[in-house]
């Protein structure tokens, strides 16, 4: 009787010492495998030119095998020292975007790399600090302002043209007032040349035309 009770005792105590290692065992056999699987960025570098002081877009597709935490697009201007981080927001389906502000786009360069991470806590970088992507930046196109154009038309000053009989007045009057003068003069001459041959002295007269010219 005593060796039975002996036997139950041991038992019961087996029991009590191996039963909260025989749980433990059960639940870290339970335990479901780490999530080591890294997030995916799919991203094409920007590699048209942009316009110095206007906003510039930044897109990317970001999955995971779980969850996706947190997308953040790190960013600076060529000459900056530090990167600025900018979250980016879903726009649609699991395409992330995010705005750098205009006052950072400048000539040259942008420099900026994208960091996503799952609920894991699993972290990629689409670019890196150390060799970050770059956009190139070109000067503003700058417009001459537009040249001031008077509403006020000036006023329409006709000059009537001369008529025909002024045109030759003015071409030919001076003309006419030089031969008359002439003509008079031969006359002359010839009057008192006949004087001087002792003869009985003719006289006459001489008349001559000639339009008067207009004082200009």
């Amino acid at each position: 009787m005593a060796g039975k009770s002996l036997v139950f005792t041991v038992i019961i105590l087996t029991a009590i010492i191996f039963a909260p290692t025989t749980y433990a065992e059960e639940e870290i056999r339970l335990a479901p495998p780490s999530d080591t699987t890294m997030p995916k960025i799919e991203h094409a570098p920007i590699m048209e030119k942009v316009k110095s002081g206007k906003p510039l877009v930044i897109s990317a597709k970001v999955t995971d095998n779980t969850k996706v935490e947190e997308v953040i697009v790190f960013y600076r201007a060529a000459e900056a020292e530090n990167f600025t981080p900018l979250k980016m927001k879903i726009v649609a389906g699991d395409r992330y975007e995010a705005i750098i502000p205009e006052a950072v786009v400048r000539e040259p360069r942008i420099e900026y790399f994208i960091q996503a991470t799952d609920s894991a806590g699993n972290t990629i970088m689409r670019g890196i600090k150390i060799s970050p992507l770059t956009v190139k930046v070109e000067p503003p196109i700058i417009t001459k302002p537009e040249e001031i154009v008077s509403e006020v038309e000036p006023p329409d000053i006709q000059i009537p043209a001369p008529a025909e009989g002024d045109r030759e007045e003015k071409k030919f009057g001076w003309g006419w007032a030089v031969l008359g003068a002439v003509a008079i003069g031969l006359v002359a001459a010839g009057l008192g040349g006949g004087d001087g041959g002792g003869g009985d002295g003719n006289t006459g007269s001489v008349t001559v035309r000639a339009p008067v010219p207009e004082t200009p």
